[in-house]
């Protein structure tokens, strides 16, 4: 399968990034990922600009 890049699109990628993260996580975050806790918050900190999520790509 060949590899994409496509923008974030929060609506229908939050729930498949958190499994993501969720499904690849080492014990003592050896996998070097965010922990999904923290993807989560990311979302709903009141400091976060809204349009940086356009820069996000999966």
């Amino acid at each position: 399968m060949p590899i994409s890049l496509r923008p974030y699109g929060r609506q229908g990628d939050f729930e498949l990034v958190g499994r993501f993260l969720v499904d690849h996580y080492l014990p003592g975050n050896q996998d070097g990922n965010w922990l999904q806790p923290v993807w989560a918050y990311m979302h709903s900190h009141p400091g976060l600009n809204q349009a940086c999520l356009d820069h996000i790509g999966i």
